[in-house]
């Protein structure tokens, strides 16, 4: 889910993109989160993503199609 001023009462930043499956992996790995999937998302990283300068990820800035890899 991208970006929303106002979901469910609250700004949401959108969804945690990693540029790589390494990237996510790692990521997953690092903070050990067992329960989570890597999916990949159709959008592009230039534009449909922004830098969340509090993590290592970017966040999604509108909705996209997951896909299963």
């Amino acid at each position: 889910m991208g970006k929303r001023d106002n979901y469910n009462d609250k700004y949401y930043p959108g969804g945690c993109v990693f540029k790589t499956w390494d990237d996510a992996k790692d990521y997953l790995d690092k903070n050990k989160l067992n329960n989570y999937s890597i999916f990949g998302v159709l959008a592009d990283w230039e534009n449909d993503t922004e830098t969340n300068i509090d993590e290592e990820y970017h966040n999604l800035l509108k909705d996209s199609q997951l896909v299963l890899i």
